[in-house]
């Protein structure tokens, strides 16, 4: 028997589901300090003007489909590399996986969807 979709149960996995990619990616002053941050402020500035009258509509539409086909192909290619080993390798059994010292560790795989799920 199928449950009834309420907002609140799909909003808490989705902030569940983003808290674990968040924490994953090496959190709030990861993100501050990454050099990714650094360039999309910087191009934020850069294209002021353009903001400014109007005109950056056309640009994202424009370049957006294209970046996410390329993203997505290289996601896929990434996992769809290999053999069995190198996916195990990867996801280290799906969870976190201890270190030989005793700290936890997040998975390789985590780590590469977490940078995917950020761009």
């Amino acid at each position: 028997m199928n449950r009834p979709i309420s907002l609140k149960t799909e909003y808490g996995d989705f902030w569940k589901d983003a808290r674990s990619y968040y924490i994953c990616y090496g959190g709030f002053w990861k993100i501050v300090w990454s050099p990714y941050t650094h360039g999309a402020v910087l191009v934020t500035i850069l294209c002021i003007g353009k903001v400014l009258d109007g005109t950056w509509m056309i640009t994202p539409l424009a370049v957006l489909p294209a970046l996410l086909g390329f993203t997505l192909a290289a996601y896929a290619l990434l996992l769809g590399f290999g053999d069995e080993a190198f996916r195990k390798f990867l996801a280290r059994t799906g969870r976190r996986a201890e270190d030989k010292d005793g700290t936890d560790r997040d998975s390789t795989l985590m780590g590469v969807s977490a940078i995917f799920y950020i761009l």
